[in-house]
């Protein structure tokens, strides 16, 4: 069976600007014999992407992340309260399919994130349909 290689980024299907400080998702706790996510996990997050909530995007995609955070260039390594890329990946991944954004974070087929520092905290989201070849 031929393998499939990706093309090229088709369109892109939504952008969305996010004007909050993304953190990543708390550990989940056990309490009662049973794991559970704290309740105010990712709150901010996830009201920011309510407004795009039902897109129900179902096709292969490539999703673009770039997370800004006010301050200083080269201090993330003494800022731990941001949290690590990939981390930060799982949170917006949960909240586009929490809102049902995307009908499922299988449907990812290459993503690409990064943190940086500017003016504000916020992140923008790209997503773009991909095309296969044989």
């Amino acid at each position: 069976m031929p393998v499939k290689k990706l093309l090229s980024q088709d369109k892109k299907l939504l952008h969305i600007d996010l004007f909050c400080k993304v953190c990543p998702l708390k550990r989940p706790r056990l309490g009662r014999g049973r794991a559970y996510q704290p309740k105010d996990n990712q709150l901010i997050l996830l009201y920011s992407l309510k407004d795009y909530k039902d897109e129900n995007i179902d096709c292969p995609v490539y999703i673009d992340i770039n997370i800004t955070y006010v301050g200083k260039e080269g201090s993330f390594a003494n800022n731990h309260k941001l949290g690590d890329i990939d981390n930060l990946q799982k949170a917006v991944l949960d909240g586009l399919v929490h809102w049902n954004i995307i009908s499922d974070d299988r449907n990812v087929v290459l993503i690409r994130a990064a943190k940086e520092y500017g003016n504000a905290d916020g992140a923008t989201i790209d997503i773009y349909g991909v095309k296969y070849a044989y």
